[in-house]
């Protein structure tokens, strides 16, 4: 099996460091919870008020990086380790990679991070993506994905013979993961750990 493990907020809890650099320089208080679209932009007044979509992305994106800056800072997402460590220590252990899309400016903090975070001998390759490219990941040679991005619930329907753990979060509930489809949602790396056979089990794939 090969699986394709994303970085934000599903090992890195990005949106917890964003917030809190957007919400010191704005005086905002924004939650997490707060955060219920995949752009944020499209969500936060901070970014809506902006004179144009454009330039609350160009913000928001200048808010990633920055979160990005400080690896030291950013936190990692409740039970990640051990998860990965579950996975990377199974019987028959399968190929994992960690996938990201994101600007390349930010790929030597993020390696930064796995080191500071002991997560660099638990996959095999880290596969980086232009965020910008349009491609998406389904139409990579993995199983199983690991991912909180409610557009790729939507690409891998064309896959069925793949599957993705949509890690739970604000801005995906609105996916529907019930009856035959290939997208199950994945509560916490906590489930994982307590039901690995039935998270990861391929059979629930059409």
């Amino acid at each position: 099996m090969r699986i394709a493990v994303d970085i934000d907020n599903v090992l890195a809890d990005l949106h917890t460091r964003f917030l809190e650099l957007v919400n010191k320089d704005f005086g905002t208080h924004y939650k997490y919870d707060d955060v219920t679209e995949w752009n944020t932009w499209d969500c936060l007044p901070v970014f809506k008020e902006m004179p144009n979509r454009a330039a609350a992305k160009a913000l928001a994106w200048r808010y990633f990086d920055l979160a990005w800056l400080s690896p030291e800072k950013m936190p990692q997402v409740p039970g990640a380790w051990m998860a990965h460590f579950l996975l990377w220590s199974m019987r028959d252990t399968p190929v994992i990679d960690l996938v990201t899309s994101r600007r390349w400016e930010s790929a030597p903090d993020v390696i930064r991070w796995l080191k500071l975070n002991d997560l660099t001998g638990y996959f095999r390759a880290l596969v980086i993506m232009d965020a910008f490219s349009g491609r998406s990941k389904a139409a990579l040679d993995y199983d199983l994905f690991i991912d909180d991005n409610p557009h790729l619930a939507k690409d891998i329907e064309a896959y069925p013979q793949k599957k993705l753990l949509l890690f739970d979060q604000p801005w995906n509930q609105h996916i529907d993961t019930g009856g035959e489809s290939n997208v199950v949602r994945l509560p916490s790396w906590s489930a994982l750990v307590v039901a690995p056979v039935y998270y990861l089990s391929l059979e629930g794939s059409k």
